[in-house]
């Protein structure tokens, strides 16, 4: 099972959403695709390939989510998709696109507060049931809020997760829905992801916004681990990326990747804090399947001490992260 996460336009923002995919309490892989970077945005037969979108996009002067865009998330949501959408200034920006009330189910209603970040968590819902009180800024955070959308709810069924404060009016900052006609699943959020943290425990984001995103992934039903893939066999016809062997590791291990044509190949270490601490590939090289070792050791010949890695390959327009793990 596959997560494909779409960054339009808030820049650098994509460490906090790639961590928080790499910490769900099952291990699932996950393709990253930048639109920003690559200039186009996946279409509707590479979605249809994935069992959940995670959508972001938006800052409070250029959100991008164009009708080009919505076609395609249109026909994945009637395919029976899911999506968690994330960003501010998406409704206020957007309010003319019908996709929004039409199949997000969700429209604008004014503009959330910036003056006080404290999020009222609406209890006993299936994804943010278990916490009190949550804010959308703070250090543990991107701390980048400042154009976030209250929603109007667009169908009965919608289920708020959380109200901005103070709680009169109860003015929604997410919320999600389950549609009866094409069995899609949408989790919609008011602000972005990037800036969620706990009020009881700010500085500890990371492990909020995993634990958010474990509960939307179990929303989706997207639950059920993956089999050990088997080896790729005849012609190359697609670029692809392979996770390490053994996983975890200690002191080396192995990582495959699949090259369809004549590329320049990038093929990178970063560790936790997404800092790149090793080259592994870094050339043209032809069409076919490549497996290089990783020794555990940073550029300097240093030894890395025992936690979680990433491991990236960047080739044409294909770029995919994995997680590995290296245990003394």
């Amino acid at each position: 099972h596959d997560y494909r996460s779409n960054m339009s336009v808030d820049l650098n923002r994509e460490e906090y959403y790639l961590d928080a995919l790499s910490n769900l309490s099952t291990d699932f892989p996950f393709t990253y695709h930048d639109e920003y970077l690559k200039g186009f945005a996946p279409d509707q037969t590479t979605l249809n390939g994935y069992d959940a979108v995670i959508w972001y996009t938006g800052n409070n002067s250029n959100p991008v989510l164009g009708s080009g865009y919505t076609d395609y998330l249109e026909a994945y949501l009637e395919q029976g998709g899911n999506i968690l959408m994330s960003g501010q200034g998406l409704l206020i920006f957007n309010m003319s696109n019908s996709f929004f009330p039409d199949y997000l189910k969700v429209s604008y209603a004014s503009t959330g507060p910036t003056d006080n970040f404290t999020l009222y968590v609406n209890s006993g819902n299936d994804i943010t049931g278990d916490w009190m009180w949550m804010q959308y800024a703070g250090s543990g955070g991107a701390n980048n809020q400042t154009l976030p959308d209250v929603l109007n709810k667009q169908d009965a069924s919608c289920t708020d997760m959380f109200y901005y404060h103070p709680q009169s009016g109860n003015k929604s900052a997410g919320m999600y829905y389950e549609d009866g006609t094409y069995g899609y699943k949408v989790v919609y959020m008011g602000f972005g992801l990037e800036a969620l943290v706990d009020l009881l425990n700010p500085t500890n984001g990371a492990a909020t916004r995993a634990q958010f995103m474990d509960n939307v992934m179990d929303y989706f039903n997207v639950t059920v681990g993956i089999e050990d893939e088997e080896p790729f066999q005849g012609v190359v016809e697609s670029f692809a990326l392979r996770q390490n062997y053994p996983n975890p590791f200690n002191p080396e291990t192995n990582i495959e990747y699949h090259l369809k044509s004549q590329s320049d190949v990038e093929l990178t270490i970063y560790n936790s804090l997404g800092q790149q601490i090793r080259t592994l590939v870094d050339q043209n090289q032809t069409s076919g399947i490549y497996t290089v070792k990783w020794d555990g050791r940073n550029d300097s010949g240093l030894q890395m001490a025992s936690g979680i890695y990433y491991y990236r390959i960047k080739a044409e327009n294909f770029t995919q992260m994995y997680k590995m793990v290296l245990m003394k």
